[in-house]
């Protein structure tokens, strides 16, 4: 709470195209902050507010139908960190929100002279409970970009009478700062990839997990050992992130699929 919030919401159709974006406040958004913790929530506002609203719900259908999904985001915007290495990190306490919603803590940089695109976006898929941290370096966060750091809650406009949607609970990161010695080394080749990806660590991986660009899980599998090949034939072309872990020790990387 000594920060201040800023919410954004992103539109997409049901086939993932972007249909539109507006500034929407972060409570509303059902991110609740606090002086020690963060909770996320899904969306239930849109729900009510827009029933009748054929932009965002099937007008002709029988029961109410969302065309819509929304990737609602809470950040901070600080433009002194520019120039900066920036850590973003917390603890999971709870983790427990309905099927398909996906949250992604991020740190952003977006470009005024190239009409504010996003030119850095060092994120990690939360999914679990325990620590996370990303982080985006001096060099990608170079002076005169706008610097954002927070979270995104990504899925269906909820229903308010829905007693499964659940939350995630985010605080100050358990340990006192990032060991190193705590985090997998991994190697992730080719990148690009058209066919095939080759994870390789130093370690047995007991899983892998990737995600698209918007959050969504689209391939899961157990390794259990030290290197996999993963078949990446029928992913679209695009960002994807890997989310892997041996044992306590836990990592993203991002490729390309061409």
């Amino acid at each position: 709470t000594s920060q201040a919030w800023t919410g954004y919401m992103n539109v997409f159709n049901l086939d993932e195209t972007y249909a539109f974006g507006f500034a929407y406040g972060a409570a509303d958004l059902r991110a609740t902050a606090t002086t020690t913790s963060m909770t996320l929530e899904p969306n239930i506002a849109i729900w009510t507010a827009e029933a009748t609203n054929e932009a965002w719900f099937d007008q002709s259908a029988a029961s109410q139908t969302a065309n819509k999904y929304i990737e609602a985001s809470s950040f901070i915007e600080d433009n002194t960190l520019a120039g900066s290495d920036l850590t973003f990190s917390g603890n999971v306490s709870v983790a427990d929100l309905g099927e398909g919603y996906t949250v992604v803590a991020f740190v952003k940089a977006l470009d005024p002279a190239s009409d504010y695109a996003t030119v850095v976006n060092e994120n990690v898929v939360i999914s679990s409970t325990g620590d996370f941290t990303t982080s985006a370096t001096a060099a990608e966060l170079v002076e005169g970009y706008i610097i954002q750091y927070g979270f995104t809650v990504t899925g269906p406009l909820a229903d308010p009478t829905d007693t499964t949607l659940g939350s995630v609970v985010i605080g100050e990161e358990a340990t006192a700062s990032i060991d190193k010695n705590n985090l997998l080394e991994i190697s992730i080749y080719p990148n690009p990839a058209s066919n095939r990806l080759n994870i390789s660590a130093t370690e047995t991986i007991q899983n892998a997990e990737i995600y698209n660009i918007l959050g969504k899980n689209v391939m899961s599998v157990n390794v259990n050992d030290t290197k996999v090949s993963l078949d990446i034939s029928n992913l679209a072309s695009g960002i994807y992130i890997v989310k892997y872990n041996a044992n306590d020790k836990i990592g993203t990387a991002k490729f390309i699929k061409k």
